[in-house]
């Protein structure tokens, strides 16, 4: 279902399985540390479902481990993104050329809490929100969440610099109540790159958002 939230060009790969740690390669293992019995099962359903994008994109016994940066070290000449959440693992990825940057976002459709809502929405958000005709206010403020989310994972690889929720503004558009696009302002300057675009998919699980960064032509 995924696939819809990206162009031609970006391969997406998405699992609701667990996947054991022991399928992961020693250069992926060794990223894990100490971490917790859920953080191990989360990375190593990402890299089974990063290794399946790879042999779409015709690169075979490739390895994602963990950079300098605890960023995934994606191979030569490909960019994309990872995403979790209880009980779902996905993967966008595509060859680095007219796409130079890619972000996913996947959370469970609940609302988003209430006392949330200020320190992730802007009031201009807020305000919009309250105009969108078929979602709740809460719905709304989740998708904007993951929006940002999407946005920030297509922009940090690319200007390595941490954003706040309210450095972002997105300006939703909805296609039907559990489809559309929107866009996503970086407030905080100077910044190579002011603006990404996204869409946006929701079903009775789950809420999606994916940002492709595409060179200018």
């Amino acid at each position: 279902m995924i696939e819809a939230l990206f162009p031609d060009g970006v391969v997406t790969v998405e699992t609701t399985d667990a996947v054991s740690e022991d399928a992961l390669h020693p250069e992926e293992l060794a990223g894990l540390g100490h971490a917790v019995e859920k953080r191990r099962r989360e990375f190593a359903a990402g890299r089974a479902c990063a290794r399946r994008a790879f042999a779409r994109l015709g690169i075979a016994d490739a390895v994602l481990p963990i950079g300098p940066d605890r960023l995934p070290a994606w191979p030569a000449g490909i960019v994309g993104s990872i995403t979790h959440c209880t009980g779902y693992c996905a993967v966008s990825a595509a060859r680095h050329g007219s796409i130079l940057g890619l972000g996913l976002d996947a959370e469970v459709g609940t609302e988003l809490e209430p006392s949330l809502v200020p320190l992730v929405c802007r009031p201009s958000e807020v305000e919009a929100l309250e105009a969108l005709a078929g979602l709740t206010s809460g719905e709304g403020a989740k998708l904007v969440f993951s929006a940002k989310e999407s946005a920030y994972k297509c922009y940090f690889p690319l200007v390595h610099r941490f954003l706040e929720f309210h450095d972002v503004e997105i300006d939703l558009r909805l296609e039907s109540p559990r489809t559309g696009s929107f866009t996503a302002q970086i407030l905080r300057g100077p910044t190579p790159v002011s603006h990404f675009h996204g869409r946006f998919l929701r079903d009775d699980a789950r809420v999606y958002t994916g940002v492709t960064l595409v060179a200018a032509r």
